[in-house]
């Protein structure tokens, strides 16, 4: 499957358990996860999964209890996410070099846990895009196949995951910034509920639909730092297949490239020969509504919410200091019609009831047919290449990549909805296809079961 111009993987990869059996003492160096990763990372520095790395995190001693499932893990942080050892800059000159005053609640939740930052990860600038492509802090390469876009905003977290540089990354995700870059890149990738976990110190786009989400290679992994982050004891059971009933909505089959189309009928045959029933459930009208409410919430809520974040860590800047910085054509383009509108708040205040009541109605009509999740492909097209990320090709269409990438992933963020994307593992399309389940608000529990399940029957790597 993998193309030869560059797939990084074999025997280096690893999940947290096998990170963690470094720790210790598996070899000769002792608690050396981390320091394995660093030099992993400057091994693969072409690759340009970190803006920054912290080169001493091998030598200290991990927080927390010795016996955390987590203990001495090297983890990797998206730009966005507030590090007090380190810059957070969400790739943006205008951020440059800027240290903040304490670490974002999920890093800190993370560290006590006993896992080690090795460092930040590039990032599409501002979040502002869906391929992560960034002259300012550098592209990352999709390490399956280097011409190959990562996907996007969170790139370099899926990069440093995929080329075994780290078991596990945290992304955020506002329109599918998390789970785009896990399905390019062939992993699990998961958006919660947006209060699930907390959301200070993150760099904003929308608040009413930002939230943080783990990038790793199995679902078993994801549950482990879900019950970190969100502070539970206790993972989700995995649902009964013989049980599960899945949504599908005939409108998620058109449009597909080819290669997203045969590997989302095997994943399907392959479920449905593991006992799980389909049911067609027309949500197009609500998924458009939904949409259009999630545009006009972003709209409103990106250039003031950034003024505060800025206010509370940097009072000597404003956010035409940093704005007027942007360094990518793209997000200029974007921020210039985000500074140049005038928002309507009666507006942002429909958008925001249209967005609990359209989010109801889907959870009504799931409910009415008992399916536990929506299943349809993380998006509808192949990655396409890094060095034309602006334009794609669908089934006889040319579109813009953000549009065409985004077309099924952004229901999840403009209704607030959880979704987990898992790889399928039939490998007919040549390149990493997602398959995403779309859940219920505040139902996250219930949908990482489905995923642990679903997980079990379209398993993409073999592991150890």
């Amino acid at each position: 499957m993998r193309s030869s111009t560059g797939y990084i993987g074999g025997a280096d990869l690893r999940t947290i358990g096998q990170f963690r059996a470094l720790g210790r003492g598996a070899t000769n160096l002792g608690v050396n996860g981390p320091r394995y990763a660093l030099e992993r990372a400057h091994r693969l520095r072409h690759l340009n999964a970190f803006s920054y790395t912290d080169s001493g995190c091998g030598d200290r001693s991990p927080a927390g209890s010795p016996t955390s499932r987590i203990h001495g893990v090297p983890i990797a942080i998206k730009d966005n996410i507030d590090t007090a050892d380190m810059p957070t800059t969400a790739g943006t000159p205008g951020l440059a070099g800027r240290v903040p005053p304490a670490d974002a609640p999920v890093v800190a939740r993370m560290r006590a846990a006993g896992a080690v930052v090795i460092g930040k990860t590039t990032q599409h600038e501002l979040s502002l895009g869906a391929s992560s492509v960034n002259t300012h802090s550098g592209t990352p390469r999709n390490p399956l196949d280097l011409t190959m876009t990562a996907g996007g905003s969170s790139g370099g977290s899926a990069v440093a995951v995929a080329a075994g540089i780290v078991p596990a990354a945290l992304g955020t995700d506002t329109v599918g910034s998390v789970r785009l870059p896990a399905a390019f890149c062939g992993l699990v990738g998961y958006r919660p509920t947006v209060g699930r976990y907390p959301g200070e110190g993150v760099v904003p786009v929308s608040p009413s639909q930002d939230t943080v989400g783990p990038i790793t290679r199995t679902v078993k992994d994801l549950l482990l730092l879900d019950s970190v982050l969100a502070g539970r004891r206790r993972v989700p059971d995995t649902a009964n297949l013989s049980m599960l009933r899945l949504a599908i909505n005939p409108d998620h089959l058109d449009g597909l490239d080819d290669g997203v189309s045969a590997e989302f009928q095997y994943a399907m045959a392959s479920l449905e020969l593991a006992g799980v029933t389909f049911v067609d459930v027309d949500l197009t009208e609500l998924e458009r509504a939904g949409e259009d409410a999630g545009h006009t919430i972003m709209d409103h809520e990106f250039l003031p919410a950034l003024c505060d974040y800025l206010s509370d860590r940097y009072p000597d800047l404003t956010v035409d200091d940093v704005l007027d910085q942007a360094a990518n054509a793209d997000v200029r383009a974007a921020l210039g019609y985000l500074r140049a509108t005038a928002f309507n708040d009666s507006d942002y205040r429909s958008a925001l009831a249209d967005q609990h009541r359209i989010s109801e109605a889907m959870s009504g009509q799931l409910d009415g047919v008992g399916a536990a999740a929506v299943l349809h492909p993380t998006s509808p097209l192949l990655p396409g290449a890094t060095n034309a990320p602006d334009k794609v090709y669908g089934t006889g269409v040319h579109v813009p990549s953000y549009l065409g990438y985004l077309r099924f992933s952004g229901i999840a963020g403009a209704l607030n909805l959880p979704a987990v994307t898992i790889p399928s593992g039939a490998e007919m399309a040549g390149t990493p296809v997602g398959i995403e389940l779309r859940g219920m608000t505040g139902r996250d529990d219930s949908l990482l079961g489905v995923a642990a399940a679903v997980s079990d029957v379209l398993q993409y790597y073999t592991l150890d």
